[in-house]
């Protein structure tokens, strides 16, 4: 468990220099990253008004992908877990939806980076443009997915975090797609999201191992889960 927690602290660390070398380098407007994301973002427009169908669902991808709406969905799983006694990760869901919030928002207002100028506009979205909000969150909600999901059968596990990984991952390809991003603030997103998700489960490392003992034995992972009902039952036996 220590050895376990010190890597995850030194993987933390590590690609938290990485996301503060990003914010560095567009605070700094360092020509060859600013030359790479507008020729990006003009390809890609390019792309998008010649592809008015595949346009659209990139839009509808985003707008199903929103902030917003997976916290809230990383929330409500916090109940869940909650309630089926999984405390530690109940407490990663909350604190991943809140962090989330919390990052990207601050860091908007510090950077204040503009959003893209395209010759055709296709999408409109308010506010600063470094991180991507969207591939932030979308990224953490992923990567805890994988996490969580540590003590599942072999098949389900692979799964459900390439399900987890390819969505987050299009969620941030749509931002850039529909030009409300740079490709430098949706790999600020991915990166940021790998810092603050290994983080916490390094501030948490402490108290319980990720798959948690529930009440009937069974780990967090594990393929079979405590229902809240039987637990009550179980402690009205005498």
């Amino acid at each position: 468990m220590a050895r376990l927690m010190r890597r995850t602290t030194i993987a933390a660390a590590g690609i938290t220099a990485v996301f503060v070398l990003l914010w560095v380098l567009v605070a700094a407007r360092w020509g060859p990253l600013m030359r790479l994301d507008r020729h990006v973002d003009a390809r890609l427009n390019t792309y998008a008004t010649h592809h008015h169908g595949q346009t659209t669902a990139w839009r509808l991808l985003s707008d199903v992908g929103g902030p917003a709406l997976v916290r809230i969905l990383l929330v409500v799983g916090g109940v869940v877990l909650f309630l089926y006694r999984r405390l530690r990760a109940a407490v990663l869901c909350v604190a991943v939806a809140v962090g989330t919030l919390v990052v990207v928002t601050a860091v908007k207002d510090i950077v204040n980076r503009p959003r893209p100028v395209v010759a055709h506009s296709v999408a409109s979205s308010p506010g600063a443009s470094f991180p991507s909000g969207h591939a932030f969150t979308a990224a953490a909600a992923a990567f805890l997915v994988v996490a969580l999901t540590t003590g599942w059968s072999t098949r389900r596990r692979i799964a459900v975090r390439v399900v987890a990984l390819v969505v987050a991952a299009l969620i941030g390809i749509s931002r850039i797609v529909l030009g409300v991003h740079f490709p430098s603030d949706v790999v600020a997103g991915w990166v940021g999201a790998a810092a603050l998700v290994l983080g916490l489960l390094a501030a948490t490392a402490g108290s319980a191992r990720l798959s948690a003992t529930s009440a009937d034995g069974q780990d967090l992972g594990g393929e079979r889960a405590a229902r809240p009902w039987r637990v009550r039952q179980r402690r009205a036996d005498p």
